[in-house]
Order: C-alpha cells, then structure tokens, then sequence
C-alpha cells in the first residue's frame, strides 16, 4: 500500500528582537553598540533604566588575547549612576575600564561622590570626542523637559529634587557617553541640575517659565553642542558650591572641572577657527558668564580678553551672522561695564557702538524702566503695576533726571542737573520712613526700596560721586533683605524697575555671597527683558552706563559745585 506523505509543518521563524523593551515601550529606534551592553538610548536615561529584552550583538573576539571579552564587561542593566574605579588611560578603547570587577552592575558605586570632580574626568584624546551632530537635532521643535517621569529608582537623592526624565529631541542625545564625562551617579546629577534649575534661573527672574526665545535659539546649541555638558557640569558645581557659601577658588570640585573645560577649549581652538569660531564663542562667553557669577574678577577679564581677540577673528560683530549671539554680547559687555563702572570692553568692531538702540514706540508696561523713555508716565499706570503714589512719583523723577544726561536731543548744562538731582535728593528726605517689620506691606516695602536706590542715584549724579562708592556693606545687607522680602514672583511683574535697582547697587557689590546674588540677578533681569525685546533691555544698560561716563567725565573736568555738594555729600549715607 502507498504510504501518504507525512504533511509538512511549516515553521515560522520567530524574528530575534533588535529593541530593548525600553525603546519598544517608547517607540525609538534602538541603537545597539558594538562592545554590548545597554542601547545607547538606555545609555542617557536618567533616571537609569536597565536595558533588556534585545538580542545581543555577537562579540568580537580580542585581537590582542584571542580570547572573548571578559564577561564582567557585560553591562547589561548599567546605568549612568555606575562608575568606575579607574579612569580609562589614554587612547584606551573607550568600551573597557568603564566598570570594576567589584562593581555591582546595579548598584551606583557612591564613592565618587567623595571626589566627584577627580573621578569625573577622564584624560583621553580631546579630538575624539566630537561628533557629527546627530539628525534629529533639526527637529528643536521638539525640545521639552517631561514632567512625568515614567517611575524608576533614583540611584542618588538630591537636595534640589528628585530628578525628571529629559524627553522629546534630548533623548537623541548620547551625552555622557560621547563626550569625555565619567558615567557617574555624580556627573548625571550634575547634567540634570543645570538643565532644571540653573538653565532656567539664568534667563527668568523667579526661575520659572523659560521663554521662548530661549527654547528656540540657544537650548539648541546647548545640547548638540561638543563643549557645553563640560561647561554645564562646571556651571552646575560652580552653582551648589555657591549655595553651600563657597567661594568658587575654595571648591576643589569645581577648580577641577574647570580646569578640564580649559583643557579641551584650548584642544578646540587649535582646529582652523573659520571653522570652530561660532562654537568657541559661544563656550567662552558662558565661560566669562561664569566667572562673572560665581568666580573672581581676576579670571573674569582674561575670558573678556579672548573673546575680543575671537571676534576680530571672525571679522567683527557682522561676521558672526546669528542676531541672537551679537545680542547676548552686547549686553553681556553693558552688564560688566555697568556694573564694574568701566568702558566697554567687546565692542571694538561693533559698528552700532555709538548708536543707542532701537526702543519700541510702545512695549509692554511691565517692561517700563526709570532709565528710558516710555509714552506713559508711571503716575498714569500705577494701578496696573500695583505702585503706590509716592512711587510712581520717584520713579517718574529719575527717569526725567536720567532723560537730561542721555538724551541727545536735549543740551542741558552740567550745573543745571546737578540742581536738579539736588531738588530730587531733598523731596525724597522728606517722604517718612517706614518701619520694616515682618508684615510690612509689599507696597510699603517697595516703595521704601525705590526711596532708597533714587536717594543714592540721585546723590551720585548730583555729587559726581562714583556708584562703585555709594553703597556700605550694612547698607547692602539691609536692601539685599527688603529685595528679598518682596520676592522674586513679584519682581518678574515690574522688571524693569528691578532692573534699574540692581544697576545702582551692583556696582557697590563685593564678591561675598550677597554682591555676587546681586549682580547675577541683575545680568538675569537684564537677560529676561532681553528676551522679550534685546533692544529694550540693552538700551536700559546702555542709559545707566552712559550717566556712569558722564559722572566720570564731568568729575575729571571738576565742576562739581561746592554747595550742592555740601547739600547733598553728608545726607545720602545718613538717610539710607
């Protein structure tokens, strides 16, 4: 009898998975590396992930043992938080002595919080660590910061919160692992610091509601940048060392990133400067930014010193062919010569150096500041600034004292505004003085903050007296505190009076704690108004600067009136 063939199964090859489960739940590309390990998406989580669920690659045996890789180098499961207990040495392949053989692969290694900033520096090849920018960087429309956070363990608990998830275009980023950055617990802490907090604190008075100008031009570069993370693990130390009440020159931590972000600065720099000059301009500005924060004046002018020398070399302020980055310098140099009461030191080529900026006919009430003009008078909008009569008042004085000197159209004589200031300086000693307890209004308290800046302004305009003399360190300490009482929520409504108070006070300002959060939070109010309109704010630092020359070219001609000066010198300190 014929035997019927047996029927045929036909087995369906089930496909081996390329995606970890991670990538497949966030729908991404998983992008395995060649020496194992997690994808390099897992790779920049934070908080850590561990990456399963994907076929690994088959590895390549060692030319040099003939032998597979030793299987302790598998990090499956790794996260940013591991670290490891030797640096790579030079031109090591980057894919070993990233862990330990006592390394726990799931456990953060917290020793390197003892000497993060030692650990976190390797001393590769600089060159190596710059790559191609990565195509999704087009998509900057998709830059956010998520605000829910798929839950995962934390591996460290900081005192600034428990970390966010980055998303959208900042997960196209291999951030610790393509640049020359530890994969450390401490080094993450420090990536997400800068991005949720000192980012945000830069450009926005009370830290919140990051403008768009600044999502749209600048974070951008900030993550597809080959310098920035260095710089923003060297900003974000430099930041909790100075809320801890550490000088910047005392924090081993941050003398020790720092001197790593000279090191491949200087390897950047000697590539052909046609090339890298808009990268480099952009990491040292930050750098002087930084200096000018949270360091000393001695480090400070050096960086101003190479960024004038790479402005020449890129043909000037027309050369650098980005609107946003002429406008930051612009108002960088106003900052510093505003409140270091000097000349200007970056605008050499500018060729708009000796035009005042365009102001808009009208803007925003909130952006009205005593140093410029303004279609309206404070008197007429008070109610919707929510300033008491008397405020209004002062600030409607300054603004017409201030007009008097920096105004081209008017020709008025040095004597007559001395008068002037003079008049002024007498109607304020005359407004009472509140006592300021714990429940003072907040109309009172900035009323009398407005009394006592116009005091001092108006002194020093009717004395010839230089600012950087005008206020005590007890004086300080005593605006710093009502400055503070108020708050920033209710500043960020009023900036541009902010502003024109922390002109007249920074320049008084020493490098304690307390001078170097008023000059911060004055380039910060300076910024956020910048970011509504460039213009505007620099022609704001541009009017304070311009009555700081004519103070000191009037002095240096000595008319300074002997009456108004006996009038005025010895009541100023007393009344403040």
């Amino acid at each position: 009898m014929q035997q019927t063939p047996a029927p045929v199964v036909k087995r369906t090859r089930r496909r081996e998975a390329k995606s970890c489960t991670e990538c497949r739940r966030r729908k991404q590309k998983c992008n395995p590396r060649k020496e194992g390990g997690p994808c390099g998406n897992c790779l920049r989580r934070y908080p850590p992930v561990a990456c399963v669920g994907r076929a690994e690659l088959p590895k390549k045996p060692n030319p040099t043992s003939g032998k597979d890789f030793d299987p302790t180098l598998n990090t499956e499961g790794y996260s940013p938080g591991t670290s490891s207990s030797s640096a790579p040495e030079l031109g090591e392949p980057r894919s070993q002595s990233l862990f330990s053989d006592s390394d726990h692969p799931h456990t953060p290694n917290h020793a390197a919080s003892i000497f993060p900033a030692i650990s976190a520096i390797t001393d590769q090849s600089v060159y190596s660590y710059f790559p191609k920018p990565h195509s999704d960087l087009e998509r900057s429309s998709e830059i956010i910061l998520s605000s829910n956070p798929s839950p995962a363990h934390s591996p460290d608990e900081s005192p600034y919160g428990s970390p966010k998830m980055f998303g959208g275009i900042l997960t196209s980023i291999n951030t610790l692992y393509s640049l020359p950055i530890r994969q450390t617990s401490r080094n993450a802490e420090l990536l997400h610091f800068f991005h949720s907090y000192v980012v945000p604190n830069l450009v926005s008075i009370d830290g919140q509601n990051v403008p768009p100008l600044f999502l749209r031009e600048m974070l951008p570069w900030m993550i597809q940048s080959p310098l920035m993370p260095n710089i923003a693990i060297m900003m974000a130390s430099a930041t909790q060392s100075s809320e801890q009440e550490l000088m910047v020159k005392k924090s081993s931590e941050t003398l020790s990133i720092q001197s790593h972000v000279f090191k491949i600065i200087n390897q950047f720099l000697k590539r052909d400067f046609s090339e890298v000059g808009w990268e480099a301009l952009r990491a040292v500005i930050h750098l002087a930014i930084s200096e000018f924060f949270w360091g000393s004046s001695e480090m400070l002018w050096p960086h101003v010193k190479g960024l004038n020398q790479m402005i020449k070399l890129r043909g000037g302020y027309t050369g650098m062919k980005d609107p946003v980055l002429e406008s930051v310098f612009v108002l960088t140099d106003y900052e510093l010569a505003c409140c270091f009461e000097r000349d200007l030191s970056m605008q050499e080529l500018n060729p708009t150096r000796d035009m005042d900026p365009p102001i808009p006919p009208s803007y925003a009430e909130a952006l009205k500041c005593p140093l410029i003009t303004s279609p309206t008078t404070y008197k007429q909008t008070r109610e919707s600034l929510n300033l008491d009569t008397a405020a209004a008042e002062i600030l409607d004085g300054v603004r017409f004292l201030t007009l008097s000197i920096t105004s081209p159209e008017t020709q008025t004589s040095t004597s007559k505004i001395q008068s002037t200031a003079s008049w002024l300086h007498k109607q304020l000693e005359i407004i009472p003085v509140p006592i300021v307890i714990s429940n003072t209004p907040e109309a009172e308290l900035i009323l009398e903050i407005i009394r006592i800046t116009a005091l001092i302004y108006t002194n020093c305009i009717a004395t010839l007296r230089p600012f950087t003399n005008a206020y005590t360190p007890t004086q300080l300490l005593s605006l710093l505190s009502k400055i503070s009482a108020v708050g920033s929520l209710r500043w960020k409504k009023i900036p541009g009076i902010y502003l024109w108070i922390l002109l007249v006070a920074c320049p008084s300002a020493g490098n304690d704690l307390q001078g170097r959060f008023l000059k911060k939070k004055m380039a910060v109010t300076g910024m956020t108004i910048g970011m509504e309109d460039f213009g505007l704010s620099i022609g704001c630092l541009r009017a304070f600067w311009k009555v700081q020359r004519w103070i000191a070219r009037e002095r240096e001609r000595d008319v300074i009136d002997p009456m108004i000066l006996g009038e005025c010198g010895n009541t100023a300190t007393e009344e403040v």
